[in-house]
């Protein structure tokens, strides 16, 4: 039975055992002198029902390593290489006219018996249990950590000149569904096992959809053009001349991409393939180290090029840094940015949708914009806002 009862490994770290500290080489053993004792047709008693009752109203981790254990020793004795264990079998039975094959099936039925049981009992126990309301606020807290600061949110956060948040005014909310969620996970006491980096997973996946969302609507307060840029001719001919009006109007012009490596002729161009033979000849390449955000990529001649991944399929976006100018975020009673609802799923106990909340109030200062479509794909930024989906 070696490594059945192994504990998950986390990557990046060194593990060791110890032989004689494994007690997977008593297990079998163990199984063997159980099935030799127990009688036809055993069932838990009273005492044991009321004992995983206990657990489950107390401590559920004790109910979910018993599951765990349950079901390790169903799938042993369910495989062929426990027959090697009948002669030990025949030695100690107290039932003689038993057969080994007999009170195996019957043992491991038994223990299938007591598995449904329990799930019974932790589907009941699921079904009655309020959702904790200060489990779901701690999560609010952990979602509001870096995604509405100006230094550690999301591009296009830095951009804005002014970013706050208020408990003053109430704004149209944008949301992340974190769809069929396990309820134990949200339930005090819990009665599933949460993950280890649940605060540091919320935290990076709304800063990430923060950033998603502003740059959706900011893109639909402003005026885009698209414009044909199939080509690296046409492409590169569309960006100099944005820029050039831009640098005249004193504003910076920004390139965004739905991918590093798209348009390809772009990728080739920022990583400096020497031999790439659509390269522009008065194109400089630069990476500026002081740039406010983790999505930049590098700088084309005066134009910063920032990824985007909200941006429509097929297509890269030329605006300024200056249209960026304020954003305030709704603080809720909770004290975060972030509410955190549980919804119900019709015809689920065990189950929930979680939905997560936020409300943006955006201030832009309007200048033309160029979509620079370089496939023909159906268009989503700018023009409509899905809710997303995990």
């Amino acid at each position: 039975l070696a490594g059945v009862t192994a504990e998950t490994m986390v990557p990046g770290r060194v593990y060791g055992g110890i032989d004689t500290d494994d007690s997977d080489s008593l297990r079998d053993g163990q199984l063997a002198l159980l099935l030799s004792i127990t009688n036809r047709d055993w069932k838990p008693g009273e005492d044991v029902e009321r004992l995983l009752r206990e657990w489950l109203r107390r401590d559920d981790k004790k109910l979910r390593l018993l599951t765990k254990d349950l079901n390790q020793w169903k799938s042993r004795l369910s495989s062929n290489a426990f027959g090697a264990y009948k002669n030990l079998f025949e030695s100690l039975s107290q039932h003689t006219e038993w057969k080994f094959e007999d009170a195996l099936t019957s043992f491991v039925e038994s223990i299938g018996g007591l598995l449904e049981g329990i799930d019974e009992m932790r589907a009941e126990a699921l079904e009655q249990i309020p959702i904790s309301d200060a489990r779901l606020e701690e999560i609010g807290g952990w979602a509001s950590t870096t995604a509405f600061s100006q230094e550690t949110g999301a591009f296009p956060l830095p951009f804005f000149d002014s970013v706050d948040s208020t408990t003053d005014a109430v704004f149209d909310r944008r949301s992340f569904r974190l769809q069929k969620a396990n309820k134990g996970e949200y339930t005090d006491p819990p009665m599933a096992q949460r993950a280890t980096n649940e605060q540091d997973w919320f935290d990076r996946t709304i800063r990430n959809y923060v950033g998603a969302f502003l740059i959706r609507d900011s893109l639909h307060k402003l005026s885009i053009r698209e414009v044909d840029a199939k080509s690296p001719i046409l492409y590169w001919e569309h960006l100099t001349a944005y820029a050039e009006r831009a640098h005249r109007d004193g504003r910076h012009a920004l390139l965004l991409l739905e991918n590093r490596t798209k348009p390809s002729w772009v990728y080739e161009w920022l990583t400096m393939f020497p031999d790439s033979p659509e390269r522009p000849k008065d194109l400089q390449v630069r990476r500026d180290p002081q740039a406010p955000s983790h999505a930049y990529i590098g700088h084309m001649n005066n134009v910063a090029v920032y990824l985007a991944r909200s941006l429509s399929p097929g297509s890269s976006v030329l605006m300024t840094a200056e249209s960026l100018v304020s954003v305030s975020f709704a603080k809720f009673a909770t004290g975060n940015e972030v509410l955190v609802e549980a919804e119900e799923i019709e015809d689920e106990t065990s189950i929930i949708n979680l939905k997560l909340s936020w409300a943006p109030s955006i201030e832009i200062d309007e200048y033309p914009c160029r979509r620079l479509i370089y496939r023909d794909t159906p268009r989503s930024d700018g023009d409509s806002h899905p809710d997303p989906k995990p």
